[in-house]
């Protein structure tokens, strides 16, 4: 007759087995019902939000433990904004200054501000003109009266600037600098053109 024989090992982790079970019932138990559920939402709170790269990340229980936010950079409407109100005071104020001078040493030819360009930072003011006379105004210009316009412009930006700083209240009293508007557009169409020439020249 056969004989089969029992082992007592596994039925001893059997049992071990439904203790643990019983333990962790009763501890359940023992916690109250909503400390338990609060438990839960924090484990919860400490997975990864889904997908394959998803960062383990908790969150920021206080206003320190919460990341840094970096500020917005200035808007650029509100930095041209502020270019374009500086050069208007600029233009008043210089020609002012243009014609008080032109008076007192009686020149009949003088330079007429046209407009003025401003640097982002407020530092750099760039004078365009044109010349002109106080009377007569049909009649033309010649070329000498112009480069005599022009020399005296260049003495006079030093003086401009302190005048500037000292009855105008802006937060910088920008270095000036006076361009005749004519030469300008004649620089930038000759540099243009060289431009164009050397992008013709690449087919030769």
């Amino acid at each position: 007759m056969a004989t089969y024989e029992y082992d007592d090992d596994e039925e001893e982790d059997d049992d071990s087995d439904d203790d643990d079970d019983d333990e962790i019932e009763r501890a359940t138990e023992r916690i109250p019902r909503r400390k338990l559920l609060k438990i839960l939402e924090e484990v919860d709170s400490l997975k990864p939000t889904g997908g394959k790269n998803a960062e383990k990340m908790a969150i920021p229980k206080t206003k320190m433990a919460a990341p840094l936010e970096k500020k917005p950079k200035m808007n650029a409407e509100k930095i041209s904004h502020r270019q374009e109100k500086v050069g208007l005071s600029l233009q008043d104020f210089v020609q002012h200054l243009l014609l008080q001078d032109a008076d007192r040493h009686e020149i009949n030819v003088f330079a007429q501000v046209l407009e003025v360009s401003v640097s982002p930072d407020l530092k750099r003011a760039v004078v365009f003109w044109e010349p002109a006379r106080v009377q007569a105004l049909d009649t033309p210009i010649s070329k000498r009266k112009v480069a005599g316009v022009r020399s005296r412009l260049e003495r006079m930006e030093e003086w401009v600037r302190a005048e500037v700083a000292r009855h105008l209240n802006l937060k910088y009293a920008p270095i000036i600098q006076f361009k005749h508007k004519k030469e300008s557009k004649e620089n930038e169409a000759r540099r243009i053109f060289d431009e164009e020439m050397k992008w013709l020249n690449r087919f030769e």
